[in-house]
Protein backbone atom coordinates (compact mmCIF):
# COMPACT_ATOMS: atom_id res chain seq x y z
CA UNK A 1 0.00 0.00 0.00
CA UNK A 2 1.78 3.12 -1.14
CA UNK A 3 1.12 6.76 1.10
CA UNK A 4 0.73 9.65 -0.50
CA UNK A 5 1.79 12.78 0.87
CA UNK A 6 -1.30 14.99 2.25
CA UNK A 7 -2.70 18.00 -0.31
CA UNK A 8 -1.88 21.28 0.78
CA UNK A 9 -4.71 23.80 -0.20
CA UNK A 10 -3.97 26.58 -2.55
CA UNK A 11 -2.97 29.28 0.23
CA UNK A 12 0.03 26.65 1.40
CA UNK A 13 1.41 25.57 -1.77
CA UNK A 14 5.15 26.70 -1.99
CA UNK A 15 6.98 27.87 -5.46
CA UNK A 16 10.76 28.49 -5.65
CA UNK A 17 11.91 29.85 -8.50
CA UNK A 18 15.85 29.74 -9.21
CA UNK A 19 17.29 34.00 -9.58
CA UNK A 20 20.98 33.75 -10.86
CA UNK A 21 22.37 31.27 -8.03
CA UNK A 22 20.06 32.23 -5.41
CA UNK A 23 16.83 30.16 -4.91
CA UNK A 24 14.01 32.03 -3.72
CA UNK A 25 11.14 30.33 -1.82
CA UNK A 26 7.52 32.12 -2.15
CA UNK A 27 4.52 31.50 -1.09
CA UNK A 28 1.38 31.62 -3.02
CA UNK A 29 -1.31 34.01 -1.38
CA UNK A 30 -5.37 34.10 -2.29
CA UNK A 31 -6.37 37.19 -3.58
CA UNK A 32 -10.15 36.51 -3.15
CA UNK A 33 -11.98 34.02 -0.79
CA UNK A 34 -15.42 32.63 -0.73
CA UNK A 35 -17.19 33.19 2.08
CA UNK A 36 -16.96 29.60 4.42
CA UNK A 37 -12.77 30.39 3.51
CA UNK A 38 -12.78 34.31 5.26
CA UNK A 39 -15.56 32.74 7.87
CA UNK A 40 -12.44 30.24 8.83
CA UNK A 41 -9.80 33.11 8.51
CA UNK A 42 -11.70 35.28 10.76
CA UNK A 43 -12.47 32.29 12.96
CA UNK A 44 -16.17 32.67 12.82
CA UNK A 45 -19.37 30.71 11.85
CA UNK A 46 -20.74 31.05 7.93
CA UNK A 47 -23.52 32.50 8.89
CA UNK A 48 -21.90 35.17 11.36
CA UNK A 49 -19.80 35.53 8.17
CA UNK A 50 -22.96 36.06 5.62
CA UNK A 51 -24.52 38.89 7.73
CA UNK A 52 -20.93 40.97 8.42
CA UNK A 53 -21.31 40.73 4.45
CA UNK A 54 -24.75 41.50 3.79
CA UNK A 55 -25.06 44.17 6.30
CA UNK A 56 -22.28 45.71 4.57
CA UNK A 57 -19.66 45.66 7.55
CA UNK A 58 -17.22 43.27 4.91
CA UNK A 59 -17.78 44.48 1.76
CA UNK A 60 -17.64 41.89 -0.76
CA UNK A 61 -17.58 41.17 -5.05
CA UNK A 62 -19.84 38.85 -7.24
CA UNK A 63 -17.58 37.18 -10.14
CA UNK A 64 -20.19 35.38 -12.20
CA UNK A 65 -22.71 33.92 -9.66
CA UNK A 66 -20.53 33.49 -6.85
CA UNK A 67 -19.59 35.93 -4.02
CA UNK A 68 -16.28 36.55 -2.96
CA UNK A 69 -14.40 38.12 -0.32
CA UNK A 70 -11.10 40.07 -1.14
CA UNK A 71 -8.43 39.85 1.12
CA UNK A 72 -8.30 43.66 1.21
CA UNK A 73 -12.03 43.88 2.38
CA UNK A 74 -10.84 41.25 4.91
CA UNK A 75 -8.30 43.71 6.15
CA UNK A 76 -10.25 46.56 6.00
CA UNK A 77 -12.63 44.82 8.52
CA UNK A 78 -10.33 44.59 11.01
CA UNK A 79 -8.49 47.91 10.98
CA UNK A 80 -11.69 49.19 11.39
CA UNK A 81 -12.35 47.13 14.13
CA UNK A 82 -9.25 47.77 15.82
CA UNK A 83 -9.54 52.05 15.22
CA UNK A 84 -12.76 51.50 17.55
CA UNK A 85 -12.96 52.29 21.33
CA UNK A 86 -12.79 48.66 23.58
CA UNK A 87 -16.06 47.90 25.24
CA UNK A 88 -14.63 47.00 28.37
CA UNK A 89 -16.85 47.84 31.39
CA UNK A 90 -15.50 50.52 33.94
CA UNK A 91 -13.29 48.45 36.68
CA UNK A 92 -15.50 49.19 40.36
Amino acid sequence: MALTAPMRNRSQQHRSYRNGEAEVETQSMDFVYTVAEAARHLKIGRTAMYELVMSGQIRSVTIGRSRRIPASCIAEYLSHLLDQPADFPAAA
